[in-house]
């Protein structure tokens, strides 16, 4: 069984959410969906963690295991073929059976935007969170310095959450201003319920001059919920990459290696079927079809119809050039059986023809009182029989 990874973009605006709920629109379902279309398999796809609704990813990352031969090069136009357009699969990977998107994952990166201009923007509005009020960008630069390294982010956490500890390590806390946008951007080993939201919203209140830059060691030693900033709203957050250090090269080299024989082994099976089985297969039926239907173009119809229910149920759109193809053959094959029947029945006719022979009657006078009563066959126009009687 092959385990394929996926680096997945989606814009979250139209979604509830990365996971599967009942009778709503989610990105995982939707990703599923178009799987089980390409692979005729019911699969489960594991995510690197969940994203809420209207939240966004540059660089979601997620993996499923299949049986499909589907080439690992045409993974993502497959399936993106089936999605909607708000859902792009950036790239492909086979790795490793032992490889988990959540598990394995060493570090993320999340970026939230934030548009401190006065009108704010009609284009982008669902893409980031308009402050029209104007922050001090200098104290937030200051004040996110203080979430680096490994803190108890109890303060900045929903409540609700399922983890057992709310310890969490932050590698890199950045903040950048592009003209009136303001970028947050933090790398972590994990990150907790609306925690990147919640550090949003505090440095917010830094830039509004609500809480001092330097109080921010303060409100992550005290723990506590209400002293930390609001949460934000979630469209201006992306998950932006997912890491797993040196992982993937090696996951990847062994994978490739095991795939690269089994396709091998698989692409010879697959043209001594395509060339050899299934031709040989066409004719012999064409043969008995033909003796059926006595008709060539009521065979080949009916080849076509059969093949073309297995293009769509067994193999995939691919398979239905070669359906044609044995659809000919099965119609020359048919064609070719009824001229051989014809001529045989002809030939069959003629001879029995030939074979019948008939005797004509012969009558001789020898003299008045003898009458000599014979036969000639018609055939090789010998006199047989003889007999004698008297007039």
């Amino acid at each position: 069984m092959r385990n394929i990874k996926l680096t997945i973009e989606y814009d979250g605006k139209d979604f509830n959410g990365w996971q599967k709920q009942p009778g709503k629109l989610n990105i995982q379902g939707e990703i599923e969906r178009a799987i089980k279309c390409i692979t005729k398999e019911d699969v489960e796809l594991y995510a690197s963690g969940r994203t809420d609704a209207g939240v966004h990813s540059f660089g979601q990352v997620a993996n499923f295991k299949t049986n499909s031969n589907i080439p690992i090069s045409k993974m993502a136009l497959a399936i993106n073929s089936q999605v909607k357009n708000s859902i792009r699969i950036v790239k492909a990977e086979e790795v490793d059976e032992n490889f988990h998107s959540r598990y394995c994952c060493k570090r993320k990166t999340y970026r939230y935007v934030i548009n401190n201009s006065v009108c704010g923007s009609s284009i982008y509005r669902n893409l980031e969170y308009h402050m029209p009020i104007k922050l001090d960008v200098d104290k937030m630069k200051k004040a996110i310095k203080y979430f680096e390294g490994e803190h108890d982010f109890k303060a900045f956490k929903s409540s609700g959450t399922s983890s057992k500890s709310s310890v969490r390590t932050i590698y890199k806390a950045e903040l950048k201003q592009d003209g009136d946008r303001i970028i947050i951007e933090l790398t972590g080993n994990g990150f907790l319920y609306n925690m990147v939201r919640i550090i949003s919203g505090t440095l917010v209140d830094v830039g509004l001059g609500k809480i001092a830059p330097d109080s921010i060691p303060e409100i992550i030693e005290k723990k506590d919920r209400t002293k930390a900033g609001k949460t934000l709203p979630p469209q201006g957050l992306f998950l932006l990459k997912v890491e797993y250090e040196n992982w993937n090269n090696h996951i990847n080299f062994k994978a490739n290696i095991k795939y690269t024989k089994k396709m091998k082994e698989t692409d010879f099976m697959n043209i001594l079927l395509l060339a050899f089985a299934i031709p040989v297969a066409t004719v012999l039926l064409a043969i008995v079809l033909q003796k059926v239907l006595k008709c060539p173009l009521l065979v080949a119809f009916t080849f076509f119809a059969v093949l073309l229910i297995i293009t769509y149920a067994v193999f995939d759109s691919s398979f239905l050039v070669y359906a044609i193809l044995y659809t000919i053959l099965a119609y020359v094959t048919a064609l070719i059986t009824k001229l051989i029947c014809c001529f045989l029945t002809r030939f069959n006719l003629y001879s029995s023809a030939s074979n019948q022979s008939t005797n004509e009657p012969i009558v001789v006078f020898t003299n008045a009182n003898q009458v000599n009563c014979c036969s000639r066959n018609s055939q090789n126009g010998r006199i047989t029989g003889r007999c004698c009687c008297r007039r």
